[in-house]
């Protein structure tokens, strides 16, 4: 019985792997840049498809206009006017996650852009809210919605917040810095 050696070559039908050259030079996305870039592109989306539908049930539909007969004639023109920032903030919040996925340097400024604007816009929100409404005049049917949109406003506040949070940390700006 024939025994065959240990370094046998490769049989000269057999094509030597090639190692791609950029596979190399290309570094791997870190995971929270995946992650934080899917959410903000996820919630942009959202934003920017629900927003002009619910500005147009506000100027077209009586079941949006009767809520909005409980503020100040001018309440309406700053709702419809908020949610035009909101579109703005919502692309500046797409951009800064594909920028995120794509490994661009302006990933952190545009994310901290979208966070702040985002949370000044609920701020002025819901104090206009809070202000606004003639709580003692309320019929008690309407007071759960409007308790409803004053908690869903604090509670919007939370991915905002982390983003501002998140990129202020040494650790991530000196790592997006270094990104092209």
């Amino acid at each position: 019985m024939t025994e065959m050696p240990h370094d046998v070559s490769p049989s000269p039908y057999q094509q030597p792997a090639v190692q791609d050259p950029m596979a190399e030079q290309k570094p791997k996305t870190p995971a929270w840049a995946i992650t934080i870039g899917v959410i903000s592109i996820v919630l942009a989306s959202y934003g920017l498809i629900c927003t002009p539908v619910v500005m147009a049930g506000m100027v077209f539909h009586s079941a949006f206009q009767e809520p909005l007969s409980e503020f100040p004639s001018w309440h309406r023109v700053y709702t419809l006017g908020a949610s035009v920032v909101g579109i703005v903030i919502a692309v500046v919040e797409l951009t800064a996650g594909i920028s995120l996925l794509r490994r661009a340097s302006a990933a952190r400024t545009l994310h901290l852009v979208y966070a702040i604007a985002a949370v000044t816009l609920c701020l002025v929100g819901n104090v206009l809210m809070l202000t606004s409404v003639d709580w003692a005049n309320l019929s008690p049917d309407r007071i759960p919605g409007f308790i409803g949109g004053l908690l869903g406003g604090w509670v919007a506040l939370g991915y905002p917040v982390f983003v501002i949070v998140w990129f202020m940390r040494d650790k991530i700006k000196r790592e997006v810095a270094n990104w092209r």
